[in-house]
């Protein structure tokens, strides 16, 4: 399914901050607040509000890296 998808678009360019800026036109973000669907176990999620956005900025910078 991955090969018929095509190759996986180069990340050169996309930088932490303006990944943070697109979070705030997410359609999970209502009233300022980002909505975070994170899986628990196999089919279970919870919706969080309340992660810091340094967290956030964190995990951004170590999966570009």
């Amino acid at each position: 399914m991955i090969e018929a998808y095509g190759p996986i678009p180069s990340l050169q360019g996309v930088t932490p901050d303006s990944l943070i800026a697109r979070l705030g036109s997410d359609k999970k973000t209502l009233q300022g607040r980002i909505h975070f669907v994170l899986p628990v176990r196999i089919g279970e999620t919870v919706i969080a509000s309340d992660v810091p956005l340094n967290n956030v900025f964190a995990a951004i910078q170590q999966a570009l890296s």
